[in-house]
């Protein structure tokens, strides 16, 4: 990609913590800069991160949503795909919570090696950091829609934010019915986490 000059700023600070932002990182003017090699020890997603960082779309950092010119080329409906993506990274949490908890279970997800014994149930998650039960194969969004895309698998907080693209095509009419069938116990929690903030207002 080259450095971004068509941005779109979308004000806004999100509430994930700093160890969360460690795919890539933007100086202010959404150009891409590379991990130094004594800043990525060692960790697979700072490494893949080099390799990929100029393919992001967007990102959600302490001052909102930018958009770098990948993204805006692709258009208004993968423009708004995006926000309601990164919106969603706000809402992830790291906090004890049975939302988060109920959410954290409908995939397995876990982060911590399982034992021995339930190794082979399990799967290491994209980022390396989480792995997820076997069983949940065939509910993450994003390959449900394309067999190809299994970024949802890349972590707990990326199988929330995908769910939540996947949420809103199903409120647009837009998501096939299989899918919909599949994701439903999914976008039940979505949907009680949207009751419960709507109630605390």
């Amino acid at each position: 990609m080259k450095p971004a000059t068509n941005l779109v700023q979308i004000p806004g600070k999100s509430s994930i913590p700093a160890q969360q932002f460690t795919t890539t990182t933007f100086n202010r003017e959404g150009v891409y800069i590379p991990w130094t090699a004594a800043e990525t020890k060692g960790r697979p997603e700072r490494v893949v991160a080099n390799i990929r960082g100029p393919q992001y779309s967007a990102w959600n950092g302490s001052t909102g949503i930018v958009f770098f010119d990948l993204g805006i080329s692709f258009g208004t409906n993968s423009m708004q795909e995006t926000v309601v993506h990164e919106l969603a990274h706000n809402w992830q949490s790291t906090q004890v919570s049975l939302v988060w908890q109920n959410w954290l279970n409908a995939s397995g997800w876990r982060n911590t090696a399982p034992p021995a014994a339930e190794a082979a149930n399990f799967t290491r998650s994209g980022n390396g950091v989480w792995w997820y039960a076997n069983s949940a194969v065939g509910t993450f969004a994003r390959e449900l829609i394309n067999p190809a895309d299994n970024y949802s698998r890349h972590s707990p907080g990326e199988d929330w934010t995908t769910t939540w693209e996947a949420y809103r095509l199903n409120l647009l009419g837009q998501l096939n019915a299989p899918v919909a069938a599949a994701l439903q116990p999914k976008f039940a929690i979505l949907s009680n986490f949207l009751l419960t903030q709507m109630s605390a207002d």
